[in-house]
């Protein structure tokens, strides 16, 4: 009947157009998990259950699980707006350089949870920063939530089995920092060793929708440094 065709058709029409929006901000494929599990206790195997979209134009999906390295995986909060993303671009490099780079079972991957940064901006962004990492887009924070992550370059490390076992800041001097304690972490692991410090309790960042926030950290540590530094 047509009125009954019609209807169908219009189904069709809204279906695939929410389908394309779905790609487009990297909500996921349909039927994709709406809230993601509790927040990872340290020691706990990261199992995600939702797919996250890559940055390419045509939208590729990824458990981050397909990504992990053979000896560890670093798993980095970023996002455009937040100024300390690029400031520690740097120093990170120099940990990925120190601790063997491609090959050496250590796999590198951000993910940008701002929801309103979209995969074009965030590619570019990257090429600006000559980024040397894998990126996901999760704009609904469903891994960042997961992770127990709520600002940018935040960092989480997971042993060889996928199993958490640093989470914090990337090092606790804004201005002139090393990475110190990324490249701690990753000594100690890649020696067979638990890593010395498994948490901080806070790191330098910007909060998700929250620009510039993380300036606060340019001035100088309060005596005897920051907790859990």
């Amino acid at each position: 009947m047509p009125g009954r065709a019609d209807l169908l058709i219009a189904g069709i029409l809204i279906a695939l157009c929410t389908y394309v929006v779905l790609a487009h901000w990297g909500v996921g494929p349909l039927g994709a998990e709406a809230d993601p599990p509790p927040v990872l206790a340290l020691g706990e195997r990261l199992e995600v259950g939702f797919r996250l979209r890559g940055i390419g134009d045509a939208p590729t999906w990824h458990d981050v699980a397909e990504l992990f390295g053979a000896r560890a995986t670093v798993l980095m909060s970023w996002s455009i707006k937040c100024p300390c993303v690029a400031k520690v671009e740097e120093r990170l490099r120099a940990v990925y350089a120190a601790t063997g780079g491609p090959g050496s079972g250590v796999a590198w991957v951000a993910y940008n949870g701002e929801p309103g940064e979209d995969h074009r901006a965030t590619r570019a962004q990257m090429a600006r920063q000559r980024a040397f990492y894998h990126m996901l887009m999760d704009p609904r924070q469903q891994l960042a939530r997961r992770l127990g992550v709520t600002q940018a370059t935040q960092v989480a490390i997971l042993d060889g089995a996928g199993r958490l076992v640093y989470r914090g800041a990337i090092d606790d001097d804004y201005e002139g920092g090393d990475a110190r304690f990324v490249r701690e972490a990753l000594e100690d692991l890649l020696a067979g060793r638990a890593p010395r410090r498994a948490e901080t309790p806070w790191a330098y960042g910007c909060g998700f929708d929250d620009p510039a926030s993380c300036l606060e950290y340019a001035a100088p540590a309060p005596a005897g440094g920051r907790p859990g530094s």
